[in-house]
């Protein structure tokens, strides 16, 4: 999806970096991308996995490339150390593709087949999580460091959404490693994090592309990586909890479509098929997530071309006519090949609920 631009080079952006699980690890191969082709991002705003590339990109040294960060990433994600709590994530068979898809119904098969092998039926119904902090705590720990949020790099913006109230919350301070636990606390999966009066998870599950909390920030420009799976056809729902979570799929991506018309440049990465559990294979979502980036930031070069002949040709010389407009928008496409897209920017929400 590419809206209408301008030249990019010494314009800032703000990134949004969409929830998803290990299909985040993409981010990393898209920021790189950004920054080789002269793209600035003066902030980003993240949302589970979204957030932790986030926040460890935020925090990289200045005198340190992208490239470094991710390596760094990826050897810890690689490592012995992680090994084990991928085991955790993934069940029994945690790489064996044995789920029907990526989305919540292969969430929903892989979690049974944990649930099956692990005698977990009890922990559903009288504890707040199947698994414990310490999966996420350990990986916090070996990749970012214990600073507040406000001290990044790089200004980050950290979405979760508190259950008691049921309100979308922006962290922009406190301690970094505890928003990020926060936002990533997928519901029943990790227990939610306490908060100054508020009890904090993940709103990837509904909302895996918070491109409204960056529209309410100063700055023209909004590029979005979203990883998230496409909708898929299934052939049954054969229970209760099935059609509960088909349902869940159906609204997040009613909603993930109205989020994208916010970004100006849409990145998708073609990632739907690992699971959200599948770290070991980060080095080829890596390298999807570079080679997506790549192609969004040929077409817009593309449209910023194009636009800028027009508008030097056209008889006031001051604007870009609608109609011509609308007819590159059709001849450039559409990335995310999604009917329901405009033009236009829509209104804003309510500014979301902002911790600073």
């Amino acid at each position: 999806m590419i809206r209408q631009v301008a030249n990019h080079n010494g314009e800032s952006a703000i990134l949004v970096l969409g929830g998803g699980g290990a299909r985040g690890i993409a981010h990393f191969g898209v920021y790189r991308s950004l920054v080789d082709a002269g793209f600035k991002v003066d902030r980003m705003v993240g949302t589970s996995m979204g957030a932790m590339v986030g926040a460890v990109l935020a925090t990289t040294p200045p005198d340190c490339s992208p490239a470094e960060a991710e390596r760094w990433a990826i050897d810890y994600l690689g490592s012995e150390r992680f090994r084990a709590h991928r085991e955790a994530l993934g069940g029994s068979s945690p790489w064996n593709g044995a789920a029907s898809s990526a989305g919540l119904l292969g969430w929903l098969d892989s979690l049974w087949s944990y649930v099956r092998s692990h005698a977990a039926i009890g922990k559903l119904l009288r504890r707040p999580a199947l698994l414990d902090a310490t999966v996420v705590e350990a990986a916090l720990e070996e990749l970012v460091p214990d600073i507040d949020l406000s001290e990044t790099n790089i200004p980050l913006s950290i979405v979760a959404v508190d259950l008691l109230s049921g309100h979308r919350i922006v962290l922009e301070r406190g301690p970094l490693r505890r928003a990020l636990q926060a936002s990533m606390a997928i519901p029943g999966i990790f227990p939610p994090v306490p908060w100054d009066g508020m009890l904090l998870g993940d709103l990837g599950v509904l909302e895996s592309l918070p491109t409204e909390v960056a529209a309410s920030y100063p700055g023209e420009l909004i590029i979005a990586s979203d990883v998230a799976p496409s909708m898929e056809y299934v052939r049954q729902c054969p229970s209760a909890i099935h059609a509960l979570l088909r349902m869940d799929e159906i609204g997040e991506r009613l909603f993930r479509r109205h989020a994208q018309q916010f970004a100006h440049l849409l990145i998708q990465p073609q990632v739907g098929q690992f699971q959200w559990w599948d770290f070991a294979r980060a080095d080829d979502i890596i390298r999807r997530g570079e080679e997506a980036a790549r192609q969004a930031i040929a077409r817009w070069n593309a449209a910023s071309q194009a636009m800028s002949t027009a508008a030097a040709t056209s008889a006031a010389g001051d604007r870009l006519p609608t109609e011509r407009f609308r007819l590159w928008q059709w001849f450039l496409g559409n990335a995310s090949n999604s009917t329901s897209k405009t033009s236009t920017k829509p209104a804003a929400e309510a500014s979301p609920t902002r911790h600073r």
